[in-house]
């Protein structure tokens, strides 16, 4: 009886250790993912799509072995809340069949995508892409093609927190409201090279609409953009709502070359950026 009543005490002790190290080991790093299995096919199915789908939330590096040729994946929404990297290598393209958005980036979710296209997003606030508030996302290299957010804002991309393009274009998206490319709702928004194209607004904004709200500074630069061929000027390209000048010594402005607009609010940075074709109704 004695031998058995250590045996336990023992299991006790050792139980108590494993949980101790559980609690003292730093928590481990998200399993990358890869989708496919080295055939096109293999990545139009729809196990290959709720694969992505997790990985996505799950967080981590998402990459894929689709064969050398350029495959389109039928995609649903990615929740993002953790850290998530995608990378496409210039051969992905994903498809939300205008029905969803492609991903929808909340809490302190953080998504950077690579040499990718997103194509037929169709969610409101933010057709492809939503940022939520102390969310961001970078996109390297890529395309987001023909998006709408049907009644709403923001034709391929709604934005409350920290959006970041390079070498992106956006085209033939549009918004039921302001914004045919990008809606800015008080976040922070970076273009460096990057491409607007023929999106359009029902209101505001053909190429991007910029809600300000006073907690935001002011950091854009006038010039720093060219705005090719634009059509139906009624509204600007660009426009900035609750345009105010409060720093003669700083001006900034939302809006670029002859349609620019003075404003102090909303944080803008255009860096070689092309708007071309942009239409507001």
């Amino acid at each position: 009886w004695q031998d058995s009543h250590q045996d336990m005490r023992h299991l006790r002790t050792a139980g108590l250790l494993a949980g101790l190290l559980l609690l003292l080991t730093p928590g481990a790093a998200h399993a990358d993912a890869v989708i496919g299995d080295g055939t096109p096919a293999s990545c139009q199915t729809e196990q290959a799509a709720n694969n992505f789908r997790i990985a996505v939330e799950a967080g981590g590096v998402v990459s894929f072995n689709c064969g050398a040729s350029q495959v389109s994946l039928t995609v649903d929404t990615g929740l993002v809340t953790q850290t998530t990297v995608v990378n496409g290598g210039g051969r992905i393209t994903l498809n939300a069949e205008g029905l969803r958005q492609h991903f929808y980036v909340t809490g302190s979710g953080n998504l950077t995508l690579n040499d990718v296209a997103l194509f037929d997003g169709g969610g409101s606030t933010g057709g492809a892409i939503f940022v939520d508030t102390q969310a961001t996302v970078t996109f390297n290299h890529g395309y987001i093609v023909s998006s709408s957010s049907g009644a709403t804002s923001g034709g391929s991309i709604y934005n409350r927190g920290t959006l970041i393009l390079n070498n992106v274009e956006v085209g033939a998206s549009n918004a039921g409201v302001h914004g045919g490319a990008i809606y800015n709702a008080g976040g922070s928004v970076t273009l460096h090279k990057t491409t607007l194209r023929n999106n359009e607004a029902a209101q505001r904004g053909g190429a991007i609409g910029n809600r300000l709200f006073s907690r935001d500074k002011a950091i854009g630069r006038e010039g720093d953009a060219a705005i090719g061929r634009q059509q139906a000027l009624r509204r600007p390209l660009v426009f900035c709502d609750r345009q105010r000048r409060t720093d003669r010594r700083h001006q900034s402005v939302c809006a670029l070359g002859d349609v620019s607009a003075p404003q102090s609010r909303g944080i803008h940075h255009f860096d070689r950026q092309v708007v071309a074709h942009e239409t507001a109704g």
